[in-house]
């Protein structure tokens, strides 16, 4: 598979992904950022309507959610060296 993420959580962050060199970096996301603002500049913000507000109270649930699995949480692996 090619999956395409941040270069913060390729290289490990926040444990999202077990730490690995095996990947290509293209663009670091601040560079991408810079080259977008500058590319685009000026920035035309526009209010999209997207966020809803809403004036209500949330409910409290009536019942507490029971985890169904009896697994341990994900633990990354200790890095082995295979003999050559």
């Amino acid at each position: 598979y090619t999956i395409v993420t941040l270069d913060f959580l390729a290289g490990g962050g926040d444990n999202i992904f077990e730490l690995t060199t095996n990947f290509i970096p293209l663009d670091l996301q601040d560079e991408v950022l810079t080259r977008y603002v500058r590319d685009n500049n000026p920035i035309n913000a526009q209010i999209e309507g997207r966020i809803e507000v809403v004036d209500t109270v949330p409910t409290v649930p009536t019942t507490t959610a029971v985890p169904t699995s009896t697994r341990p949480p994900c633990i990354p692996r200790p890095k082995t060296t295979t003999p050559p």
